[in-house]
């Protein structure tokens, strides 16, 4: 029953200034307005409609399935398309022929378009007055690249959820404790406004929302589509700000095409390494590739200058011999493989840490010493079962020593005058783990001997020459701009990185990603990483070193088995998945989405 005060203000409300009782509108004009109330609802529900399906036709197809490879006549692999794998260039590096990759995920009138239609789609939802979607927190887990696939996975989350997304929170505890944030790293900036299509990317919440306590879940691993737009959305609806905590392998592989695009433009276009970063890269390259600068490279190990004598005499002697006859006089094919006063070198993403080591429970012939030090570290996990070393290492899974990467480097035909970029972590038995290899490839170097290399001298008078096609010299773009000279901003070559785990990481990627054939003894997170990114960017040609078959046929020919060289080159050739030999099924079963984005990719034909 209501109050007489309450009466006696809705009597006041329905009379008029006179104090009369208000006439009622007539009941042709209540239609009238009802009508004109639904017309409005209708065109502002009509032009949300258009827009979101303008947007899906340009760009984002969110209800088209991701297209099988079998389905796609650009991603069909063939076998080595006109038998150029194998042979020699002029240069003397071996040529690994067949199908090369670049990435395809629309163009620029796509992109603007794509642009223009979310602007509109978000005006109609701001005039309906609609709620936004909330605010999407992630805090990765893992190194580097594990949390590089999580922001990537994070991005397409927000999407999925109408979200804003908070920039991501690094993992500073699992790996290393240097405090580096999500901007010490990556371009926060350049991250956010390539992403403005798709996804806002903020980085803080707006004031109404800051005293507020995040709702925080963990999502279960390989979480699908629908997972998110079930179960986290309606919690985020609720709670507004909501966080993911141990975010890393949380979506699902397999997604719509359009979410797998995404994907894509957040890893090869949004992600960019800090100024520090590329310039450093920058520095490390001059270093490697003018004969000039390496020549004076301090040495890895002690006895560097003894292994590149004995290498240059090596590559002295005529045919050269054994695994490496392929590689013919190294001086002359050296004066081949410059360009524009460089060089040409190989990336080796060498996994051989302890804890590496110790995990696959074989031996590395350290003897007793050697196998107390990995038993140790075995005790680390509670649940690894005992092994036998014998039988891990005939079964192939061993981690491929330093100097059984050199027996696939002379396998393929390298010459021993080829630069190698060795990005590693601590090495097992340290600098001297390296001697094998670099009695086999003198010309080798790691950040750290290339940058004490670096004098004013010897240091780059520009880097424009090592700036990428699709990046601008401004704005902090890959090694653009200006004069980064040795020595110079008080740091030298690693001013601004030196002593930052997740950075000195970052430089070990970049210089991997930048070489003309990477090779990794490994199947990790990095090198699967980088096998994607080459691909996407177009660049050289990458040979994942890693699988029972080719350690099987290493250890045949450190045992004295030189026809496993021969049958070593094939395979590795055919391991290359950037060519010929592997289905687009198998090299995703392989590596993931990750490693062979092939909704991302369109194919071009290698000119050897």
């Amino acid at each position: 029953m209501s109050s007489p005060t309450a009466a006696a203000t809705v009597a006041r409300r329905r009379r008029g200034p006179s104090g009369a009782r208000a006439a009622s509108p007539a009941p042709g004009t209540a239609a009238r307005w009802r009508q004109q109330r639904a017309l409005k609802a209708a065109l502002l529900a009509a032009l949300g409609a258009a827009c979101c399906v303008a947007l899906l036709r340009a760009d984002l197809p969110f209800l088209a399935p991701s297209a099988r490879p079998h389905e796609d006549a650009r991603l069909q692999l063939p076998a080595d398309e006109g038998g150029e794998a194998g042979r020699v260039g002029e240069d003397g590096w071996p040529v690994f022929g067949g199908m090369r990759w670049r990435g395809c995920v629309g163009g620029e009138d796509a992109h603007h378009t794509a642009m223009a239609v979310l602007s509109c789609a978000v005006r109609v939802a701001r005039a309906d007055g609609a709620d936004e979607g909330g605010y999407l927190m992630v805090q990765l887990a893992g190194g580097l690249n594990q949390m590089r696939a999580g922001i990537c996975d994070a991005v397409v989350v927000a999407r999925l959820l109408g979200a804003a997304l908070m920039l991501p929170l690094l993992d500073n505890s699992s790996w290393w404790a240097d405090g580096s944030t999500f901007s010490d790293v990556f371009d926060a900036g350049h991250f956010a406004r390539t992403l403005a299509p798709w996804v806002r990317v903020v980085d803080r919440l707006p004031s109404a929302l800051r005293g507020r306590a995040p709702l925080e879940r963990t999502v279960p691993r390989g979480s699908t589509a629908e997972y998110y737009q079930t179960h986290v959305r309606r919690v985020m609806r609720r709670a507004q700000v909501v966080k993911l905590n141990h975010f890393d392998s949380r979506l699902h592989d397999h997604l719509p095409a359009a979410l797998q695009k995404l994907r894509c433009r957040a890893n090869y276009e949004a992600l960019r390494f800090v100024l520090p970063v590329t310039r450093a890269v920058a520095r490390l390259t001059h270093a490697l590739t003018h004969p000039a600068a390496l020549a004076a490279s301090a040495a890895i190990s002690t006895d560097h200058h003894a292994a590149r004598a004995a290498g240059a005499a090596a590559a002295d002697e005529a045919g050269g011999g054994g695994v490496g006859a392929a590689q013919g006089q190294g001086g002359q094919r050296e004066q081949a493989e410059r360009r524009d006063g460089a060089v040409k070198y190989v990336a080796i993403h060498l996994r051989y840490e302890p804890d590496m080591l110790a995990f696959t429970g074989c031996e590395y012939g350290g003897g007793a010493e050697e196998r107390a030090l990995l038993a140790s570290i075995r005790q680390r996990w509670v649940n690894l079962p005992a092994m036998d070393a014998g039988k891990q290492r005939a079964k192939g899974r061993c981690i491929a020593t330093p100097s059984q990467v050199a027996l696939a480097l002379q396998a393929l035909g390298f010459p021993p005058s080829t630069r190698l970029y060795i990005a590693s972590g601590a090495l097992h038995g340290g600098p001297a783990a390296l001697r094998p290899l670099l009695a086999a490839f003198p010309f080798t170097a790691d950040k750290l001997s290339l940058a004490r290399s670096l004098t004013p001298a010897t240091a780059p008078a520009h880097t424009g020459g090592q700036a990428d096609d699709d990046e601008d010299e401004g704005d902090g773009a890959w090694g653009g701009g200006g004069e980064v000279r040795g020595g110079a901003e008080g740091g030298g070559a690693l001013a601004g990185v030196e002593g930052r785990a997740t950075l000195l990481a970052a430089v070990d990627y970049e210089m991997s990603r930048r070489a003309a054939v990477l090779l990794a003894n490994n199947n990790g997170n990095m090198a699967h990483l980088l096998a994607g990114h080459r691909r996407y960017a177009g660049v050289g040609s990458t040979v994942l070193v890693f699988g029972s078959s080719v350690h099987r046929l290493l250890d045949a020919i450190q045992q004295g088995d030189l026809a496993a060289s021969h049958k070593l080159r094939h395979r590795l050739l055919k391991g290359d998945l950037n060519t010929q030999g592997e289905s687009i099924d198998k090299a995703i079963a392989k590596g993931g989405f990750y490693a062979f984005p092939q909704d991302c990719l369109c194919r071009i034909q290698s000119s050897g």
